[in-house]
């Protein structure tokens, strides 16, 4: 162990592959981060799958993206939660789409958010069935909508009717018709209705409010008001999506050519638009106006 310790990168480096795949767990743990950083790809692909789940958190982030592309599904697949948990957001940025297929569900499930969201959507379409089965709603709500609507239909399908239900109106936006059509029954009912009712009454503000910002009063505050009102109705978090949503196509509405008086009346038009629409469901829903 010692003498493994005291190589130099250049003799790491000059071993073979036929060393590399006999040296025993004790003398490979010893190696420094240095000497692991020293190894090519292939001598990488060399080791067995029992050492490389033997890499201690230091030994593993000295991993460069081309020795992660170098490591063989075998390896991969003997990873435990553990040993994934220790990949940095660019080693996993880094694997390919057999790399991925490799992970075993346990290990796909025990991506933080940070290492989800670093999976792109190349890797995403490579995520196996039986992965995504595995998954919790924890799990799939780690997921960008930008994922989510990259996923193929037999992917789509392979989700849980629990972690359908727990898709949030961004996720559910982002799915497509064709993916809709390959959902079952039982899928498409555990569809929150309050998300699908969201997403729609967004898309339906937006429009409004984008097509009527040169037109009167009615049509500029009135329509949008009531879409608002709507959407806040289906559920609580258009109070802060919807308002959102708004100042951000005003702000590309009036980024051209800026002006004080353009911005002024986008806020107070945003302001009747949110107040009118938050009165409207006070009217609707009723209120004692007493804490529960």
């Amino acid at each position: 162990s010692t003498q493994t310790g005291s190589l130099t990168t250049t003799q790491v480096g000059g071993l073979t592959t036929t060393q590399l795949k006999n040296l025993s767990t004790t003398d490979f743990v010893e190696l420094t981060s240095t000497q692991i950083g020293a190894l090519s790809a292939t001598q990488i692909g060399a080791l067995s799958a029992t050492n490389v789940s033997s890499m201690d958190a230091t030994q593993t982030a000295a991993l460069t993206t081309t020795q992660v592309k170098g490591l063989a599904t075998t390896q991969l697949s003997g990873l435990n939660a553990t040993d994934i948990g220790e990949l940095t957001t660019t080693q996993i940025g880094a694997l390919g789409g057999s790399q991925i297929a490799a992970l075993s569900a346990t290990n796909i499930s025990a991506l933080d958010a940070t290492q989800v969201a670093a999976l792109s959507t190349t890797q995403v379409k490579s995520l196996t069935t039986g992965q995504l089965a595995g998954l919790s709603t924890t799990d799939i709500g780690e997921f960008a909508d930008t994922q989510i609507g990259a996923l193929a239909t037999g992917q789509l399908a392979a989700l849980t009717a629990t972690n359908l239900s727990a898709l949030n109106a961004t996720q559910v936006a982002a799915i497509s018709t064709t993916q809709i059509k390959a959902l079952t029954s039982t899928q498409l009912r555990a569809l929150a209705t309050t998300d699908v009712a969201l997403a729609a009454c967004l898309l339906a503000l937006g429009h409004a409010f984008f097509v009527g910002r040169a037109a009167t009063w009615p049509r500029r505050r009135a329509l949008p008001m009531l879409w608002f009102g709507a959407a806040l109705a289906s559920k609580a978090s258009a109070l802060l999506i919807g308002p959102l949503s708004l100042a951000v196509i005003e702000a590309q509405r009036c980024w051209p050519a800026p002006s004080w008086t353009a911005a002024r009346r986008g806020l107070r038009d945003l302001a009747w638009i949110a107040g009118g629409g938050l009165l409207l469901v006070f009217v609707y829903c009723g209120s004692d106006w007493r804490a529960e």
